[in-house]
């Protein structure tokens, strides 16, 4: 069992600093988003490489005396990562260096070389503690960042998914600080190896979300790509050329007579359509309209409903909705509301003042 932790060590590793590299990389429209889940992701591969390292050279060892810092650490940044995302405005401030404080408390225990059960202890209680801080932020913002706006929702289902990790890495630690007090070694431990391979297909699974930027994974990349008159993104004619002709299509395709019947395409089921890659679609449209292809859909949508009010001023609401190509009232109030600050009700009540004036 020992080698298959070994290698499970490396691959979780190596997954988490691909990641990592990827989200680092990305030109971002808001850059700490993006920074912060990179850093989170190298924490991550930092962990596994370390419990590598300690199956290598032994308990008493740097790499030991390191490893309590790393889940200690990857609590705040991930708490900080999801509260720049669900909290307007977040700014990071000095303050927030406090919240080091426990990990560097761990590693000067580690390296005395006494109250390593405290260590053990802090570990656990960081751990609880970030799954119910997790869990209290996705409650108490629900309506998330007017930058993200449509992608509220995804924001917070995603910080309950942290939340459940926390949880999850809580009682798999608990498990094996009580196998290793029993006398099970590090290296033999049964819930070490099932937390590494859990680890493995998360991450594998997130990597796979990420490079194909599937719709579970759309909110990442709503500030995946600079935009604005001082930090658009470079791009060559050739590129433009493309663009142009991407949106040209996308704009046909939206045009169709029956292209509000059902519900819209998801953006890879729109790239196949116009048989182009997902990634460059996405590009294309965030280039040119300055937002996602997810938002600059329903932005068509409702545009597409004020007009049909406009011209419908009695028409039942529901079949407004339908026009749209919405298929329930919630999310068409939803992402009215959304994108115009009014549900459609209150727009109609507005436009009908304005007129009678």
């Amino acid at each position: 069992m020992g080698l298959l932790i070994q290698n499970l060590d490396y691959a979780v590793s190596f997954a988490c600093l691909i990641f990592a590299l990827h989200m680092l990389r990305v030109p971002a429209k808001h850059p700490l988003l993006s920074r912060l889940l990179g850093i989170a992701f190298l924490i991550l591969a930092a962990q596994a490489a370390l419990l590598y390292l300690i199956t290598l050279f032994g308990r008493p060892s740097l790499p030991a005396m390191l490893l309590p810092a790393m889940p200690l650490l990857l609590g705040p940044v991930a708490y900080l990562f999801f509260k720049a995302a669900a909290v307007p405005r977040f700014k990071l401030q000095a303050i927030h260096s406090l919240y080091l404080i426990p990990a560097v408390f761990a590693v000067g225990l580690m390296a005395g070389g006494e109250f390593l059960t405290l260590v053990d202890y802090t570990v656990l209680l960081s751990q609880l503690g970030y799954a119910v801080a997790l869990s209290f932020l996705a409650r108490g913002n629900a309506d998330g960042p007017a930058a993200l706006g449509v992608y509220a929702n995804s924001i917070k289902r995603w910080i309950w998914l942290a939340s459940g990790y926390f949880l999850i890495m809580f009682v798999a630690d608990l498990m094996i600080y009580m196998e290793i007090q029993a006398g099970t070694a590090s290296d033999q431990a049964p819930t070490i190896m099932f937390t590494l391979l859990f680890k493995l297909i998360l991450v594998a699974f997130m990597l796979l979300l990420a490079l194909q930027n599937s719709r579970h994974f759309e909110w990442i990349y709503s500030f995946g790509a600079q935009t604005g008159p001082e930090k658009r993104m470079y791009v060559d004619d050739a590129d433009l050329a493309q663009f142009q002709s991407i949106t040209h299509a996308l704009a046909q395709e939206l045009g169709k007579p029956d292209f509000y019947e059902e519900e819209p395409p998801s953006l890879k089921e729109m790239a196949y359509r116009l048989s182009v890659p997902i990634r460059q679609l996405s590009l294309a449209v965030n280039h040119t309209y300055d937002e996602s292809y997810s938002r600059y859909l329903n932005r068509q949508r409702i545009k597409r409903a004020k007009a049909y009010i406009k011209a419908h001023p009695e028409a039942a609401m529901i079949d407004v909705m339908y026009e749209a190509g919405f298929r329930t009232k919630s999310s068409f109030n939803k992402e009215f509301k959304a994108l115009e600050g009014m549900s459609p009700s209150d727009y109609r009540s507005a436009l009908s003042q304005s007129l009678s004036h």
